[in-house]
């Protein structure tokens, strides 16, 4: 004989489980949206790696070697290649009243690029 799921609980007791209940779903619904969350930030930095990896490929190679010095080394490159650099790279090359400069949104891919520069080129 089936019994029913609250039977012998106080109408308190049930109205606990149920927000216990709803609790539990609120989290792991947020955990669902988190999980998405990162994975659309992912996709978008993929992208966004894919299209500064095709910029770069079609650099000529002093314009290549002087981004790879100012990424590297911090070496300001001579004024026309930088103002083209930065017709080209806008997002990622830009200036201030100092000098030249990487955006710190893609310094980490930039660094990567100009090893991997520095490491075939030898």
């Amino acid at each position: 004989m089936k019994q029913p799921f609250f039977k012998g609980t106080r109408p308190v007791d049930q109205l606990m489980l149920i927000i216990e209940f709803l609790i539990l779903v609120f989290i792991v619904w947020e955990f669902g949206w988190k999980v998405k969350d990162w994975y659309q930030d992912k996709q978008r930095k993929r992208q966004r790696e894919d299209e500064m990896t095709k910029k770069l490929s079609h650099l000529a190679p002093e314009k290549a070697e002087a981004l790879r010095h100012l990424v590297l080394e911090g070496k300001q490159p001579p004024g026309d290649i930088a103002a083209s650099l930065q017709a080209k790279l806008h997002p990622i090359v830009g200036r201030d009243f100092v000098g030249w400069f990487i955006d710190v949104e893609y310094r980490d891919y930039m660094q990567r690029w100009a090893k991997e520069k520095a490491s075939s080129s030898r």
